[in-house]
Formats: structure tokens, sequence, C-alpha cells
């Protein structure tokens, strides 16, 4: 008896049938929007609305789906949005608009965009809250992030005998790395001036090492405690001194 070789045997596909109300492409491509708009308020095209239908606008050289919010109104410029198929890493740029899930870098570092900004700096001071959180516009993926940049002023033996020469902050962070930059803290009648990156402005600055000690202060909101204390000629500072702690 010969054998069969199996490898022959090819399967065969019988045709299945497809039925649908309309065409399987309908509505799909446009020049602008003002085509989109006359084609939505159609009657006869309500029924190829669906929430998330993708169109190509030729004007604009993009995909745009429909808001499912607002998919009762398909002949609204609004109700339209781009779709991002971002698939390199670019720096971010204050004037480019950025959709969720975009990823740029700063500095080193990763981020992607929790929801819809521009001009929302991913290294911004309000990046971080009282907790220690990630800011509502980007989250660090890669890389150090700082997760607090704080500005203190130490007080001197004068203005108080038992807090002098030093100063308490709290981190989530376990572990966490400090970087204590002192100098003169920019301000215009007592208002704290920040830069582009809405960062402190610290002039005349200089990083130093002033013994940092873990202490046993906790809460449950701002985290682990920490003494930052400076000394001079082996004893605290006395003169009083400010800047800011970056905590990563």
């Amino acid at each position: 008896m010969s054998q069969v070789n199996n490898r022959n045997i090819q399967p065969v596909y019988n045709q299945v049938e497809t039925k649908f109300k309309g065409p399987l492409i309908a509505g799909v491509y446009f020049k602008n929007f003002t085509e989109v708009v006359a084609y939505h308020n159609n009657p006869e095209n309500k029924k190829f609305v669906y929430p998330y239908k993708t169109i190509w606008i030729n004007s604009a050289a993009n995909f745009f789906y429909l808001n499912p919010e607002l998919i009762d109104k398909p002949g609204e410029n609004k109700s339209w949005l781009p779709l991002k198929t971002q698939t390199e890493i670019a720096e971010w740029n204050s004037k480019t608009s950025y959709a969720k899930g975009d990823t740029v870098f700063v500095e080193n570092k990763i981020f992607i965009a929790r929801k819809p900004s521009t001009d929302k700096s991913p290294l911004s001071d309000s990046i971080f809250d009282s907790q220690g959180l990630d800011n509502n516009y980007w989250q660090c993926i890669a890389g150090d992030s700082e997760t607090y940049r704080l500005a203190f002023r130490v007080p001197t033996k004068a203005e108080d005998e038992n807090t002098y020469g030093m100063f308490r902050v709290f981190t989530t962070i376990r572990n966490p790395l400090f970087q204590v930059v002192v100098g003169d803290i920019k301000k215009d009648n007592d208002v704290i001036q920040y830069d582009k990156q809405k960062l402190a402005i610290v002039e005349n600055s200089r990083i130093v090492e002033p013994r940092i000690e873990p202490t046993s202060e906790f809460d449950e909101a701002r985290g682990y405690s920490y003494d930052i204390i400076f000394y001079q000629d082996n004893k605290l500072l006395e003169t009083g001194l400010e800047g800011v702690v970056n905590i990563k």
C-alpha cells in the first residue's frame, strides 16, 4: 500500500456569503472637512455612522475617528478627532498638541501622555502634587524622574533655636536620592519666580552635600521623612540659607 504524502494535501475553502446593508467602505475618504459635514448631514448616510468610525481627510493628511460621545453629531467638525499613529519618540515641544498615549523625551527621560495637552511641560513643578504623584498630563516611564523640587529656607539661630541649620522633607519614594542646591531664590514681591519649565529660579546657585538623616516620622499621604542638616566648622549652620532640593 502506498503512503499518502500529507504535504500534498491542500485545504479547500468554501465561499462565505457576506450580507451587509451598505458598501463595506462608505464615506471614508474626503478632500476636507467641508465634504465631511455635507456627507454626514445627509440622512441617507446615517446608516454608515458608528462609534470610532475612521475617515481620511486629504487636506489634513491624516486619519480622524468619530468621538463616541458625539456620535449623534457626525456632521460637526468637533466630532472628529485626529488619529495618532506615532511610531517614534520626539523631543517635547511646547507648541505641539499631544494626544493621550503620545510619548516624548525630555532630558533623558521618556514620558507618556495621560491626556491631551499643549504647553504642559513634563518637567513642570506641577508634575507632582503633595503626595509625590505624577501630574494629570504626563507619566514618566523611563529614566530618573524628579518627584519633588521643593524650595526651602533654613532659619538662622536667632530666628529659631530649635530648628536652625536644618529642614525636614517627606517623600513616598523608597531609597530616594537627594540633590540640594543653595543660592538665592528669585522673587518678585515675595512671590517665587519660575522659568519656562515652571521650576523655581535659583540665582548664584551651587550644589552642596548636607547631612541627610531618615527620621521616625511617617505620614500616610506624604510618606517617609528626612532631615537635611547643614554644618559649618563641625557645628550647625547658624546664619541660615535658602535654595531647592530635588528628590529622585
